[in-house]
C-alpha cells in the first residue's frame, strides 16, 4: 500500500518541480519547450521577498523495517495556487496547474491538495476558487462537476481548448470545510510523523504538520 505526504512545498523542491511541469505539459499536449519559467524563477517568485504563488506537493514515503525512520521516495504531485481579486465578490483563489505523476494516480491525492488549498485560501479569506481544464480532459472535468464546480464556459460557441471552472458559495465552503476535517483528524493524532490514522482502501494519506497547524 502506498504512504503519502500531503505538505507546503520547500524552495528545495523547486528542480522537481520544474520536471513535473515538463511532464505536466506533455500530460496537456503542449510542447514542454514553451515553459520559460526556470527553477530560479520558481525560487525567486516562490520563495523570495515576496511570494507570488503558494505550492502544496505529494511526497511519496515509506518506513523502513523498523518503522523507526521515514524514507522520502519522491514529490509525485503538485498544486499551484496564487491570490486575485474579484470587485464584486471580493479575495479569490485561482488554481493554475495541479498534476500528479501516472504512476501514483487513482490515490486521491490531487482531491485531497485541492481541498488544502480550498481550506487554506477560505482561511485568506477568498470567497472562491477558480481555474481551466483542457476541454479533452472529461475525467477531470466530471469530478469538478461532482465536487460542485461550475464551468463557465459557453457551451454553445466553437468547441474550446479549455474550459473555466469555477468553484464558489456553499460548495466551495463544503469542499474546504472537508479539507479541514481532513486535517483535524491528524491534529488529534499522538504522532503526526507517523503515517496513519488517514486510510482507505488505496492508500494512506497524512498532512505534514504545517498544513494541519494553519
Amino acid at each position: 500500500m502506498a504512504s503519502y505526504v500531503i505538505r507546503q512545498a520547500r524552495i528545495e523542491d523547486c528542480d522537481v518541480i520544474h520536471q513535473l511541469l515538463q511532464e505536466f505539459a506533455v500530460h496537456e499536449k503542449y510542447d514542454a519547450e514553451k515553459i520559460t519559467n526556470t527553477i530560479k524563477g520558481l525560487k525567486r517568485d516562490g520563495f523570495g521577498e515576496r511570494a507570488w504563488f503558494h505550492c502544496l506537493v505529494s511526497e511519496c514515503v515509506s518506513y523502513d523495517k523498523n518503522m523507526s525512520s521515514l524514507q522520502h521516495n519522491g514529490v509525485v504531485g503538485f498544486l499551484v495556487f496564487y491570490y486575485g481579486y474579484d470587485a464584486w465578490q471580493g479575495k479569490l483563489a485561482y488554481m493554475s496547474d495541479i498534476f500528479v505523476t501516472e504512476k501514483h494516480r487513482g490515490n486521491g491525492l490531487g482531491k485531497k491538495m485541492m481541498q488544502q488549498a480550498a481550506r487554506i485560501s477560505q482561511g485568506a479569506g477568498c470567497q472562491k476558487m477558480q481555474w481551466i481544464v483542457s476541454n479533452w480532459n472529461v475525467p477531470a472535468r466530471n469530478f469538478y462537476k461532482r465536487i460542485g464546480a461550475e464551468d463557465y464556459t459557453d457551451q454553445e460557441k466553437e468547441a474550446h481548448r479549455q474550459h473555466y471552472i469555477v468553484l464558489d458559495g456553499k460548495d466551495f465552503k463544503s469542499f474546504a470545510e472537508a479539507g479541514a476535517k481532513y486535517s483535524s483528524s491528524f491534529a488529534s493524532s499522538s504522532d503526526m510523523n507517523r503515517i496513519k490514522d488517514m486510510k482507505d482502501n488505496r492508500c494512506e494519506v497524512q498532512l505534514a504538520e504545517e498544513l494541519i497547524m494553519q
